[in-house]
């Protein structure tokens, strides 16, 4: 599972070699997840802080598409602004 780990080497320090071996693999292992967990949090962070432009953006769109549906006919022929809600966005 963890390779193969010829002990033939170490004549008097079998146990010493193995102790250190598992210890190093045990230390690999919990920074790997250390390392993953961080990452995680960090693209967990960006889509939290991204949300609410996001929100925003989709309701503005929403009520556009709404507007364009509902009054249509709003502002033909004069000077008036044709949507009721425009939002603009901080790209």
């Amino acid at each position: 599972m963890l390779g193969e780990f010829g002990d033939d080497d170490f004549e008097g320090e079998v146990v010493v070699a193995k102790g250190v071996f598992f210890i190093a693999t045990l230390v690999m292992t919990v920074i790997m997840l250390n390392l993953v967990i961080a990452i995680m949090s960090d693209t967990y962070e960006k889509v939290i802080t991204s949300i609410g432009d996001s929100d925003n953006k989709q309701l503005n769109s929403m009520i556009l598409t709404f507007e364009d549906l509902k009054f249509w006919a709003r502002g033909h022929g004069s000077d008036e602004p044709k949507h009721l809600f425009w939002y603009e966005y901080a790209v």
